[in-house]
């Protein structure tokens, strides 16, 4: 979800930091899986629920970029598909005329950091829902 609010490389590096101690829950998850199956099936236990956070992953991203993306950019004023293809229109005093494109980078720009605020808030209610029903949280 912080993603959108960084401006700078110093916040970057942060950011990249915070999303390396959150990756190491995998470790954890691991250890959790062992202990709750036995021996016998602790692999294969092990290796569905890494599949499936990879497919989760994946599926997050494809969602991301190709569904909600497009969405929030017409919800922010923007058209899906437009763009002026790289060309510049600018006027005398060197400064793009077009607002028509500023509008369509605004959309795509506030587009894309709003939509990392969705898999956070999933991930925010798929914890409550885990602690409020799970017996060994």
């Amino acid at each position: 979800a912080l993603t959108g609010l960084v401006y700078s490389a110093s916040g970057l590096n942060i950011l990249r930091l915070v999303i390396g101690v959150a990756g190491s829950a995998f470790v954890t998850c691991q250890y959790w899986t062992s202990s709750m199956f036995t021996v016998e099936v602790a692999g294969a236990a092990n290796a569905i629920v890494a599949g499936w956070g990879n497919l989760g992953g994946g599926v997050t991203q494809i969602v991301m970029g190709s569904i909600l993306f497009p969405l929030f950019k017409i919800m922010f004023g923007g058209s899906y598909g437009r763009s002026n293809a790289g060309f510049q229109d600018d006027d005398e005093n060197g400064q793009d005329g077009n607002d028509i494109d500023d509008d369509q980078d605004r959309a795509s720009d506030l587009a894309w950091r709003t939509v990392c605020i969705i898999p956070a808030i999933m991930c925010f209610l798929m914890s409550i829902v885990l602690i409020k029903y799970s017996d060994d949280v």
